[in-house]
């Protein structure tokens, strides 16, 4: 952002001049890219400090999350839960899929949103609906639901009533066997 803002400096004090530019002129141009420079590199690192804190990994995929669900579902939802569930869910994902677990979900919302979009709209009025529907980590559930029910099954029952699950299988067209 620091050097995109320098060549626009740049650009409107340097091209096509109305006077010639002087050298002592042009050299403060150059000094304030060299700043913007310093600023740019302290910004990216400050960045990967912020990356690199405990918990913002889960903070991060959390705001995958709930961009999604917001949009799609635009309810508010008990964050603890989620929480609890992702811990949870981490298990189910090898550590390649952890890597890149918001481009995962980034690509299941894409190409279920026809089917999440309408499965919310018919159970949003609804009061018996899953418990699970109606909170961001159903992007997760319902993902393992398409890619390993198994795994997520038998993880799931350790900790969480298997018929909530089912609910949830049920409410997205695909009951567990």
């Amino acid at each position: 952002m620091c050097q995109d803002l320098w060549a626009l400096m740049d650009h409107e004090l340097s091209y096509k001049p109305v006077l010639p530019i002087p050298e002592d002129l042009r050299r403060q141009i150059y000094l304030l890219n060299a700043l913007l420079e310093i600023a740019d590199r302290n910004f990216a690192t400050i960045s990967q400090d912020i990356a690199n804190l405990p918990g913002a990994y889960t903070m991060g995929l959390l705001q995958t999350l709930e961009r999604h669900f917001y949009r799609l579902a635009g309810e508010d939802y008990d964050r603890e839960l989620t929480q609890q569930v992702f811990e949870q869910l981490k298990s189910v994902y090898d550590s390649v899929e952890i890597a890149g677990l918001p481009q995962l979900i980034d690509h299941f919302v894409d190409v279920n949103t026809t089917k999440l979009q309408h499965m919310f709209d018919q159970y949003k009025d609804i009061e018996d609906r899953p418990i699970f529907l109606f909170q961001p980590e159903a992007f997760l559930i319902l993902e393992r639901v398409e890619h390993d029910p198994h795994v997520l099954e038998e993880t799931w029952v350790s900790r969480y009533p298997r018929e909530e699950l089912e609910r949830l299988c049920i409410a997205w067209g695909r009951p567990l066997d």
